[in-house]
Formats: C-alpha cells, structure tokens, sequence
C-alpha cells in the first residue's frame, strides 16, 4: 500500500472516531432534583389566587342548588371536590347548630346567678358560677 492510501485510511478513522465521539460529548440539560419535585397547577401561571377564588365563587353561584329536602352535609361531601375553597367555609359554619337555644339556656342561668344582689361579681366569677350550675 501506498503511503497516501494510508494517510487517507487514518484519516477516514479519524473521522469515524470523532463522528462517533460526537454525540456523546454533546451535553443535556441537567435537571435539578427540586424539578423533579415541583407541583404542576392546574390554572394558568397567569391567573391570581384572587381570580381563581373568583372563578371558583363563580361556578358555585352557578352550580344547581340542593332543594330544601336533602342534607347539606351530603351535598358538599359529594361536590366538596369540585369547590375546594368553598367547601371549608361551609364545613365551618354548617357544624353551628339552627337553634339558639343552647345560647338562651346560658343567658337564662346568668340571669338567674347575677340578681340586683349579686350584681358587682366579677365576669370571671360570674363565668364560673354559670359552668357550675350547667354542670352540676
């Protein structure tokens, strides 16, 4: 063989060695282990937290309401997911109860402990002296 032929030979190697090379040298993009972790929203990054509790007020006001027979409590545990932030406002002020007369009974038994003779007791005597009579 000629030298020539030899030099083309290598030269063609070279070539193979590199073109193979290459893609390997090529760098990715590293990612971050946080990335891995990040919660992907479900609204737009363009909306606000103000503009999704709008809208979310807006579909409930929207939503078909429960007639006066069924149990509210029902209602919201079965459209409770699709009225997240609505549904823990109603959870909080759907335990107060419809009757206020737990609170009269109270307000009955102070009366009944503060007399024109008692009437310079201090409120924390006072608050005592009603938990011992509704208790005892």
């Amino acid at each position: 063989m000629s030298t020539e032929k030899l030099e083309d030979i290598k030269v063609r190697a070279d070539r193979k060695k590199e073109a193979a090379a290459a893609p390997q040298s090529a760098k990715k993009p590293k990612k971050s282990v946080g990335s891995l972790f990040k919660k992907t929203s479900s609204a737009p990054a363009s909306c606000s937290q103000r503009q999704i509790i709008e809208q979310e007020l807006n579909s409930y006001i929207l939503a078909m309401a429960a007639d006066n027979e069924s149990d509210p409590l029902e209602w919201w545990r079965f459209h409770g997911s699709n009225f997240p932030r609505v549904s823990c406002l109603a959870k909080k002020y759907l335990c107060i109860p419809a009757t206020s007369s737990p609170s009269e009974r109270a307000f009955s038994t102070g009366g009944n402990v503060v007399t024109c003779h008692r009437a310079a007791l201090k409120p924390e005597t006072v608050n005592m002296l009603v938990f011992l009579a509704r208790n005892l």
